[in-house]
């Protein structure tokens, strides 16, 4: 009985590596100590100031059943990951334009939208897309200021904020995004 539960107790402890290396890296190559640990390509876009997620597209939604349910524009928000670590967390605003491209007046207080998932994260160097409902019909650009980022790096929660995000945001609200996205 006592060389089964030994071999039980190997196999637990081989699963247990195994399952714990992420999907770029095999079992072989860390062991190897081959690889790149999470967080140098973050560091590097930190160091250069640049943000670890961008904005590639917001556009109107085609959806007509969604709005026709809603009463409202829907827009669709892809973001992407630049980095090499989860994002666990992303804060921004969202600011909808009318069709001569002002900020809806209603709109001036920009609704802020949170994606936040710690069991499902934003995988690094991959893009997600989400809808947003504008409360008014007339809607018809939008553009998404990113405020605050939250990812994982080295097993540890770490925050990044962006230092441009009031002069961004007021850009967006004069308009300047609307002509931007």
């Amino acid at each position: 009985m006592k060389p089964l539960s030994t071999t039980m107790c190997c196999m637990m402890f081989v699963l247990v590596l195994v399952s714990g290396c992420q999907e770029k890296e095999s079992f072989s190559d860390l062991v190897q100590g081959k690889g790149t640990p999470s967080g140098v390509k973050m560091r590097a876009l930190l160091d250069n100031k640049q943000a670890p997620v961008k904005v590639v597209s917001v556009s109107r939604a085609s959806n007509p059943v969604g709005e026709v349910m809603l009463e409202r524009s829907l827009f669709s928000i892809k973001l992407q990951n630049l980095s090499d670590c989860p994002v666990t967390t992303l804060k921004g605003k969202f600011v909808f334009f009318a069709e001569d491209g002002r900020a809806i007046p209603d709109e001036k207080r920009a609704p802020e939208v949170v994606f936040s998932d710690a069991l499902q994260p934003i995988p690094p160097e991959s893009e997600i897309a989400f809808s947003v409902a504008a409360k008014d019909d007339k809607a018809v650009r939008g553009a998404f200021v990113i405020q605050q980022v939250v990812y994982k790096a080295r097993g540890l929660s770490r925050k990044w904020d962006n230092p441009d995000y009031d002069r961004e945001l007021a850009a967006a609200m004069d308009g300047e995004g609307a002509r931007a996205r």
